[in-house]
């Protein structure tokens, strides 16, 4: 792994992270409430919506989810979830 890439999650890791819900605004929520370790402040709750719609140039573009500073996108972690594993250069259809 070079020091770019992202750290590879497996189903096992987001599923301790993360759960899959069709009726939220992402499809996804926090499993637990999270603090910040160093100044104590609540970062997420538990069963909030996770993740964002990420706009570029002020145009919506795709759904993003931060996990330990690292940006994911949103379908790739519900295929992981429901599926299981994506392979590195799987290109996941939104059809």
């Amino acid at each position: 792994m070079t020091s770019d890439s992202k750290p590879r999650y497996t189903k096992d890791v987001f599923d301790q992270i993360v759960y899959y819900d069709p009726s939220s605004e992402t499809c996804l929520r926090w499993c637990s409430t999270v603090r910040n370790p160093i100044s104590n402040n609540v970062t997420h709750l538990a069963d909030a919506v996770a993740g964002c719609l990420h706009t570029w140039k002020g145009r919506p573009r795709y759904s993003v989810v931060h996990i330990n500073s690292k940006l994911y996108y949103i379908g790739r972690v519900i295929y992981c979830l429901v599926i299981g594993d994506v392979p590195d250069n799987m290109v996941i259809d939104h059809i």
